[in-house]
């Protein structure tokens, strides 16, 4: 699809039935949203259903958002004064959550000269359908001066801008308290449901492509990944993997459902926030084998759910068969039911499992799975 490049002041419409990522490249400097809501003073964005952020990703899940949110305004602002007004290389783009279809980008370093904040784009929504606009309007007096012009106090803004730094401060040490809790321990740290991964160490035949430059000697340790398929109560699909940042998904925003991995440990994790189940629907969740994918067995995986309602639940893999994906069981949340059926179903890549259950995800090749030699 045809991608719109935005410059200051041109706006276009977007699907009102769908989650976004709005990313930002924008070297060093610091980003933040301002939310004006109907008969509200504006605000910066706190916790907003259908709104979270990530790294430098703004989520949105449009069907989400509270009819009192009028828009969502999306600034940049330098943190200092070495990188104020030399915006080399940045840039932001707008894109379909699911499919990774980008919808627009703004070359920010080209619209831009001698400025230290900057009001990027607002998502707006006008007669019941959402909006974007490029504004690009810049401030040299920095963010104080954008935070005044949207109708914040000196007192107010300085508040604000406290308790996200204070709130941000908190998440990242949370985050790096979780990072050095032992794996056993974790499944409850995120929320009230969990499925974790676990295996041994293992080593397969070749079936790795970096037999071609280190010799046929070469054998590739096995290493695995978890993931699911999920569908929402509002028919909303797509796919959540610990393969890539990018596919890890949002506990506190949508698809209410993140994977987690330890690197130095045989560890991986699919955390479901218990607090969105009236959203949730059902999730096929699978693993996937990176390398040596004709070793399930010498693996000893297993597949842990710890699900509100259910007993705990451990699941392996029973085949003798060499296809890398493991369907490993399906999920349902209806009618405040939980629900686990074991699968143990195996396909060659995704979507021969997507075709398998009717998922419908769009899929860019037909074979998505993870191993360079299909013999």
């Amino acid at each position: 699809m045809a991608v719109t490049q935005l410059v200051a002041g041109q706006n276009t419409s977007i699907p009102s039935d769908r989650a976004y990522c709005f990313s930002l490249h924008i070297a060093n400097w610091q980003w933040g949203v301002v939310v004006s809501k109907e008969n509200e003073p504006v605000s910066l964005l706190g916790a907003t259903e259908g709104v979270s952020t990530r790294d430098n990703k703004l989520l949105l899940n449009l069907p989400d958002i509270p009819e009192s949110v009028e828009k969502l305004t999306v600034y940049i602002a330098a943190n200092d004064t070495r990188s104020a007004g030399s915006p080399s290389g940045m840039s932001a783009s707008l894109s379909d959550l699911v499919g990774a279809d980008e919808y627009a980008s703004i070359d920010i370093s080209h619209q831009l000269t001698g400025q230290s904040a900057v009001s990027l784009i607002e998502v707006y929504r006008r007669n019941g359908a959402w909006k974007i606009r490029c504004i690009l309007q810049g401030y040299k007096e920095g963010l104080p001066k954008l935070l005044e012009s949207f109708g914040f106090t000196r007192d107010s803004y300085a508040s604000a801008l406290t308790t996200v730094s204070t709130t941000a401060h908190a998440s990242a040490e949370q985050t790096a308290t979780q990072a050095h809790v032992n794996p056993s321990q974790a499944s409850h740290n995120h929320g009230d449901a969990s499925i974790t991964l676990v295996w041994k160490s293992g080593r397969g035949n070749l079936r790795s492509a970096a037999r071609y430059f280190m010799g046929e000697n070469f054998k590739p340790v096995s290493d695995l990944r978890i993931g699911c398929f999920y569908e929402l109560e509002n028919g909303q699909r797509g796919i959540v993997y610990s393969f890539d940042e990018s596919l890890e998904g949002s506990f506190d925003g949508v698809p209410y459902i993140k994977a987690r991995r330890e690197l130095n440990e045989h560890f991986e994790q699919l955390l479901i926030n218990e607090r969105f189940r009236h959203k949730l629907n059902r999730y096929l969740v699978f693993v996937s084998m990176m390398d040596a994918h004709d070793s399930w067995e010498a693996l000893s995986v297993s597949v842990d759910f710890q699900l509100p309602g259910l007993a705990a639940k451990k699941l392996s893999p029973t085949t003798l068969m060499s296809k890398p994906i493991y369907a490993v069981a399906m999920i349902d949340f209806n009618e405040d039911q939980t629900k686990a059926t074991p699968l143990n179903e195996y396909f060659q890549d995704l979507a021969e499992m997507d075709r398998a259950f009717a998922w419908g995800l769009p899929w860019r090749c037909e074979n998505n799975s993870d191993n360079e030699d299909q013999t």
